[in-house]
């Protein structure tokens, strides 16, 4: 996969180069009247590798194949280009410019159409940042030149000039996004403050509604700096019919990918043509951040039952900047019935900015933008910092455990952490790739894991075995002596088992509370011993006391001579005994 992915990347750069190549010689032998055209490479180059890339000469007008401009597999005729000696024999209604001339870069294949500033609210000094490009080649068709003059109102009052390429350079449709690389690159060549900003492409089936609608609206504000692309959805998916694309190096790739996908992928089947391959495109991991899906009926509306408003959302509506009339059969017949409502300038259809539906739609669609734009940075940000709280806790345990690991995991572990790095450094931020690097780290970790679970079970256990020593100790000590020692104990062994609910993870606090309690019980031992001590020694005077008591109260006994003359013990009378002194029978 990553070989298929240099290899496309390789192929895209070089043509690139082959266009900018051709850009820059055919402009530079456009003044010296030679047959540029005819440079080709070798006829054993053959279609599927890169001769078809390379511009040919224009067909008879009898050979001229009907090119495809709208966005769907059903082709679309278009005009020819005229006679080559005079512009305005192209079938196109060319405004002049403020000198009252038009700018041609080739007299056969392109000419860029400047608004003329009769009306317009621009001023005369305005140096354009939009401008508009098509194509149209092939056969006759009045119709789409009628289409392309509909955009005459809307480029004089904004001051857009209009880039229309009247000659095939490639094979079926890929003249299209050839011809948007080839102004792109003209564009880059210029320096920043002379060139336009951004490119807005339009097929040649699409009809200008409303020129008071000024195209920079649906442009993205400065904190989306980072979209390149604008584009829209119809029920079939992407629709490249209508789209600004910013003059941008970003775009340059994007577009050389495209030019390039059927050389590179062959294999992929792309039922819409160019359409398909720049979806296609549009979902690799250098563009697919850098284009955003806008509603369809702001800048490309597809057409309704009835010259009205419609609920359906893609449908255009009165005030809608223009209609496209993508995959319809009977195309021409429902154009020229909407090109007769346009020439009419109606005042219900050309409503002024501020009295259409943009206003509010364009504020609602980009504050949500905004809002998912903070919720994505969120994301980030947790998933940054879940990588590197993972980055230290993993340098931390590999530390503790390498010795104890085999050398390979330790090796695949450090590898890891490398790609979680880079994704973390990466200037995208792509949260899925930190997301990724990251469940690959922990896959890595897995014996470290092992035997971190492990220590942890040991560490619990010692604390376990240190609180149950400690309310031993506790229990012997005895009276105020020890009572405060006591106390403190206590309130260690209290934070290790607070601890041990809370942060059992936390190993080494666990270690360090052990420590402590173990070494306040350490220190508590001996005296509580002592104190045992003093209280067998207390007991054993206690003991030895209530004994001489008792062998002091048997001395005070009289000894007297019994009747047979044997020794008897009798008590000496004690006065104050009771019935001393009274006869006692003998």
């Amino acid at each position: 996969m990553e070989f298929r992915a240099r290899r496309f990347k390789i192929g895209a750069l070089t043509l690139t180069a082959m266009i900018l190549a051709y850009s820059v010689l055919n402009w530079y032998y456009s003044d010296r009247q030679l047959d540029f055209q005819s440079l080709r490479l070798p006829e054993s180059i053959k279609p599927g590798s890169w001769s078809h890339l390379l511009p040919s000469r224009r067909p008879p007008h009898d050979a001229a194949p009907a090119v495809g401009l709208a966005t769907t597999a059903t082709a679309t005729v278009a005009p020819s280009i005229g006679t080559p000696s005079s512009p305005q024999s192209l079938g196109v209604a060319v405004s002049p410019n403020p000198n009252g001339t038009n700018e041609t870069t080739d007299s056969i294949s392109e000419e860029i159409i400047k608004p003329s500033t009769d009306g317009a609210t621009f001023e005369a000094s305005h140096r354009p940042t939009i401008a508009k490009i098509t194509i149209m080649f092939g056969n006759d068709n009045p119709t789409y030149e009628r289409a392309l003059k509909t955009h005459e109102v809307h480029n004089r009052i904004h001051g857009y000039p209009v880039h229309v390429l009247r000659q095939q350079i490639l094979y079926d449709v890929w003249t299209k996004p050839a011809y948007i690389l080839s102004v792109l690159l003209k564009e880059l060549t210029k320096p920043e403050s002379e060139r336009l900003k951004w490119l807005l492409w339009f097929d040649a089936d699409t009809v200008l509604m409303n020129p008071y609608i000024p195209l920079d609206i649906f442009l993205p504000p400065d904190e989306f700096d980072q979209i390149h692309l604008l584009v829209t959805n119809d029920i079939n998916g992407l629709n490249n019919g209508v789209f600004p694309i910013r003059v941008h190096p970003w775009s340059v790739a994007l577009m050389s990918a495209v030019v390039a996908f059927t050389t590179f992928r062959p294999g992929v089947e792309l039922i819409f043509r160019d359409q398909s391959a720049l979806d296609e495109v549009l979902k690799e991991e250098p563009f697919r951040d850098h284009v955003l899906r806008l509603p369809q009926r702001w800048f490309n509306a597809y057409v309704s039952g009835a010259l009205s408003e419609t609920v359906q959302a893609h449908q255009v509506r009165r005030g809608d900047l223009l209609v496209h009339f993508a995959g319809i059969i009977d195309r021409e017949s429902f154009m020229q019935k909407w090109l007769d409502t346009a020439e009419k300038h109606l005042p219900e259809w050309e409503l002024d900015l501020v009295h259409s539906s943009y206003p509010g739609e364009i504020k609602e669609y980009w504050a949500e933008r905004h809002a998912e734009a903070e919720a994505a940075k969120e994301q980030l940000r947790t998933a940054t910092e879940s990588a590197h709280q993972l980055l230290q806790l993993n340098e931390k345990q590999l530390d503790a455990f390498k010795d104890r690991l085999g050398e390979e995991e330790s090796k695949a572990i450090t590898g890891k952490v490398d790609v979680l790095r880079k994704a973390v450094n990466e200037g995208d931020h792509d949260v899925e790739s930190i997301h990724k690097a990251i469940d690959e780290l922990e896959e890595a970790r897995t014996n470290l894991l092992r035997l971190v679970q492990q220590d942890k079970r040991d560490t619990i256990k010692a604390a376990y075995v240190a609180i149950y020593e400690s309310e031993n100790e506790v229990v012997k000590a005895d009276g105020p002596a020890l009572e405060a020692e006591s106390h403190a104990l206590e309130e260690r062994m209290e934070r290790l088992r607070k601890l041990l609910v809370e942060k059992p993870d936390d190993t080494d606090a666990v270690r360090r509370e052990t420590d402590e309690l173990r070494r306040a019980t350490s220190i508590m031992a001996p005296k509580i011993h002592q104190q045992q001590q003093q209280q067998q020694q207390q007991q054993q005077q206690q003991q030895q006391q209530h004994t001489t008591t008792t062998l002091e109260v048997g001395s005070a006994t009289k000894t007297q001579p019994s009747a047979n003359g044997e020794a008897s013990t009798q008590p000496v009378d004690d006065p104050e005994r009771p019935g001393a002194g009274e006869n006692h029978p003998a």
